[in-house]
């Protein structure tokens, strides 16, 4: 026999194999589980290789815990140094690739609520493909398309954690059986450090269109400090080309000659394919011109290279997670928002306008490469010097809109929130957050 005949007949011979298996499991095996086409990818570890690779679990906006008795505690800015974070990040891990699928049905947040629980709650619809992407060797198969909020709760009677992607109507429900990160969980406690969340359904809150997290505050009061903001890129107040040509230069990577100006309070740094302004408004952007070398990722690899970029930004000190994503035939854009002292900033369509950002970081990868960049420059600190003192409810709030005209026409708030206010005055204060009938409404917490 030829070689060549050789070659093609073990081929066709590990095909015929491998269609076998797969078929067998189909019909005898679990294939409801198990998505073996991955799993037969990853018993070769094809990616091993894959330098982009950093398995970890998409950052939720924020993380709530209960034991059951309808309160939770929150996790925010401080997610990554937090243990219950830690080991819920490694039983979803665990899950995608040695999970089982048990079914898919309406929710019932009663149910799913009545134990110890650990909420992931998501700013906006997150797709499976962007969630198990970012899973090296996954193998579960994934029944959602997309969801918001994934719940877990770990089963002292069988030593088994119950995991559930859940979106608007339908819960799909996963089982887990890992008694040592099961015991983990049930073991890992936080309490509430001022605010703390009802569930609405659990609590007979009837104005919501869905199951929300509703935040709190144990009497009148809520005693808390003004969010101050300061500029890396001046550190003695005044800007210079200097100070911005060694905070970015990170982002020339090809060696060559450098080019740098200023102009009407425009400040440029630059080489043959890289520019970087620093904008009269604080904002920064990056501009890549060069020709990416790969074809257009998906959202996950895509997701990755952003990821990537933003950690090598040494002038960003705040906690940050995605609150948006979007598509393009060459690419995708994600925004990210910031979080600080147990609250996310909200961004409002004030500083939108102004600054021609829908968020505070935004960044957009093209071809297999980040291609543009733009942030506003400000870190945000704790400024204890200033306290503040919320005292208006939700419910407050909600009967100020109503007040002033807005049409509540049953089917409830869509969405609220407690966060800090980007405002120009550079000291941010709490506020009410409130989506109402397809309008966005923000009312402070304060009696003036």
């Amino acid at each position: 026999m030829k070689r060549s005949d050789f070659v093609r007949t073990a081929l066709f011979t590990g095909l015929i194999a491998s269609s076998v298996f797969l078929t067998i499991q189909l019909w005898f095996g679990t294939f409801s589980n198990r998505n073996f086409f991955y799993a037969f990818l990853s018993a070769f570890n094809l990616d091993e290789d894959d330098k982009s690779w950093n398995s970890e679990i998409l950052k939720p906006e924020k993380i709530l815990v209960g034991s059951g008795n309808g309160y939770y505690a929150s996790i925010v800015d401080d997610m990554d140094a937090s243990a219950q974070k830690a080991v819920c990040d490694k039983a979803l891990t665990a899950l995608l690739k040695n999970g089982d699928f048990i079914e898919e049905s309406e929710i019932d947040w009663n149910v799913i609520l009545s134990g110890k629980t650990v909420v992931y709650s998501y700013p906006f619809s997150i797709t499976s493909e962007l969630f198990v992407g970012n899973i090296k060797n996954r193998s579960l198969s994934t029944r959602f398309e997309a969801f918001d909020a994934i719940i877990l709760t770990p089963r002292r009677d069988d030593g088994a954690i119950s995991i559930w992607f859940a979106n608007d109507s339908e819960a799909y429900e996963y089982e887990l059986n890992n008694a040592e990160l099961c015991e983990e969980m049930l073991n890992s406690h936080i309490s509430a450090k001022g605010i703390f969340y009802v569930s609405s359904v659990q609590h007979g809150l009837g104005m919501f269109e869905k199951n929300a997290f509703v935040p709190q505050w144990t009497g009148d009061n809520y005693e808390y400090s003004v969010i101050s903001m300061e500029n890396p890129y001046a550190p003695q107040g005044d800007i210079n080309i200097a100070t911005i040509k060694s905070k970015t230069e990170y982002l020339f990577t090809e060696p060559g000659e450098q080019f740098s100006g200023v102009l009407d309070g425009l400040y440029t740094v630059s080489d043959e394919t890289v520019v970087v302004r620093y904008n009269p408004d604080d904002t920064l952007e990056y501009s890549n011109y060069s020709k990416g070398k790969e074809p257009s990722g998906s959202i996950a690899a895509d997701y990755r290279a952003a990821s990537a970029f933003l950690r090598k930004d040494s002038a960003i000190t705040n906690s940050y997670y995605l609150s948006r994503a979007e598509s393009s035939e060459t690419g995708h854009t994600f925004y990210f928002n910031y979080a600080i002292n147990g609250f996310s900033i909200n961004w409002p369509e004030t500083f939108a306008a102004e600054t021609n950002m829908s968020a505070p970081l935004q960044i957009t990868v093209s071809n297999g490469k980040v291609s543009k960049f733009k942030k506003l420059v400000y870190n945000f600190y704790v400024n204890d010097e200033y306290a503040e003192t919320a005292n208006v409810s939700f419910i407050d709030s909600f009967e100020n809109i109503l007040s002033e005209g807005a049409q509540f026409d049953g089917s409830g708030i869509a969405k609220l929130s407690l966060g800090y206010r980007m405002e120009n005055s550079k000291n941010l204060r709490l506020y009410w957050f409130m989506d109402l009938n397809g309008a966005s409404y923000a009312r402070t917490t304060r009696f003036k």
